[in-house]
């Protein structure tokens, strides 16, 4: 049991590790797919039983990037995806590739989002959870992050079937 419980905390430890990047360069040429398996690895507590997590990777080519900003941005669209499922959901998370890109998508099967919304998606902005009031700044994060490394941030969504998220990153030099 003991050996078990070891071997558990060795295993978070190799996730976060590699999740965060502490120690490895910021800038360098890194596999996304990792960086999306450590953030699903990391997120699975906080989404729950009832929410699926399904991966689809392509085995896309490794990229010039700051691995550890692109895994805030994959943690922020999935913990988004989750707090959009009420209930029982489906969120898929897949990657693609074509001669200068590598994209990475996620889906959900969530409320989805108003057109109202929308508009004022990437904006800073508070949000409201039971008795707290906190300030969001996720999106607004992520797209920065994204564009810091020439890519592209796009959302399609559809209210009360859900939302997809797509980066697009280039697989040429990063100017992050």
């Amino acid at each position: 049991m003991l050996g078990d419980a070891g071997e558990r905390i060795a295993r978070i430890v190799r996730t976060l590790r590699n999740f965060v990047r502490l120690d490895e360069a910021k800038h360098q040429v890194a596999s996304i797919e990792e960086g999306l398996e450590s953030t699903i690895a990391l997120m699975r507590t906080q989404i729950g039983e009832k929410i699926s997590v399904k991966p689809t990777f392509a085995g896309v080519d490794r990229i010039p990037c700051s691995p550890g900003e692109l895994n805030q941005v994959f943690m922020n669209l999935i913990r988004n995806a989750s707090e959009a499922i009420e209930g029982e959901g489906v969120i898929e998370v897949a990657t693609l590739q074509d001669d200068d890109h590598v994209t990475v998508r996620v889906q959900d099967d969530g409320r989805g989002i108003s057109e109202e919304r929308m508009a004022t998606l990437f904006d800073p902005n508070f949000s409201r959870r039971g008795d707290r009031v906190r300030m969001s700044t996720g999106l607004s994060t992520a797209l920065r992050i994204v564009q810091d490394h020439r890519g592209e941030l796009n959302i399609d969504s559809e209210e009360e079937r859900g939302t997809t998220v797509t980066v697009v990153l280039p697989k040429g030099e990063a100017h992050v």
